[in-house]
């Protein structure tokens, strides 16, 4: 049998007093709360857009070629940037081109 002990990893409990006693018990004397919370993998964010959504624009705003694209155009999210703090949007009418947006500049389509 074996137990886990922060700091130490994996031991077997034979080898550890404060394991030896609990091996012959039927509950888990093993990792506590706190440590299996410090330990835990923090959850991906998702981006509130997703590559591939569409989306409009809520204000006036430039390309990266210098063509202004007027508020309420609706493009495609081609890249996801700083998990979605902004968005690479490409947009075909009434102007072609790509800009890096903001998410306060988008609202889904």
């Amino acid at each position: 049998m074996i137990g886990i002990l922060p700091g130490r990893g994996i031991v077997p409990r034979r080898w550890h007093p404060a394991l030896a006693e609990s091996a012959t018990s039927s509950t888990f004397t093993g990792m506590s709360f706190e440590t299996m919370h410090t330990l835990r993998k923090a959850p991906d964010a998702s981006p509130l857009f997703p590559e591939l959504s569409v989306v409009a624009t809520l204000r006036d705003a430039v390309t990266d070629d210098g063509v202004t694209v007027p508020a309420g155009s609706r493009g495609t999210v081609v890249a996801v940037y700083a998990a979605g703090a902004a968005y690479e949007v490409e947009f075909a009418r009434p102007i072609i081109g790509n800009m890096t947006l903001p998410v306060e500049a988008l609202a889904a389509a």
